[in-house]
């Protein structure tokens, strides 16, 4: 299984779900504290994770505003749990994702930055990346 962290649902989600669409299941969340639930529950299914660092303002859900959090909270989990399969930052943030690689590196995971660019990166470089984790 794949996990994703992104908080671009018609945007680079879409994106993701067409360039994964061979690479088994996959499941995207868009925000922390979900994704924090659903990876407690799977983390030993996992064959490659994909996180975000920037997951938007604040926003109304169920008619309160909910905080989405970042993919920091994502490191600060992941850091305490026994590594179970490489993890790629695709984050543009250019000091919060070289510091989520750096700690989980540090924890002994497989870690590795994919730095957004252009249009069709998801579809070239991430799958590329990723069908190489994968084997």
């Amino acid at each position: 299984m794949i996990g994703i962290l992104e908080d671009d649902v018609d945007g680079r989600q879409a994106r993701f779900r067409e360039a994964l669409k061979e690479l088994g299941p996959v499941t995207y969340y868009d925000n922390a504290p979900d994704f924090l639930c659903w990876l407690a529950q799977n983390l030993a299914s996992l064959r490659l994770l994909s996180l975000d660092h920037d997951l938007g303002p604040s926003r109304d859900r169920n008619g309160e505003r909910f905080d989405p959090g970042e993919g920091m909270q994502i490191v600060d989990f992941l850091v305490t749990q026994r590594p179970v399969c490489p993890v790629i930052v695709h984050s543009s943030n250019p000091v919060r994702s070289p510091t989520m690689v750096r700690r989980l590196e540090e924890a002994g995971w497989s870690a590795e930055r994919i730095v957004p660019w252009g249009d069709d990166w998801i579809g070239t470089v991430w799958v590329a990346r990723a069908r190489q984790l994968l084997k």
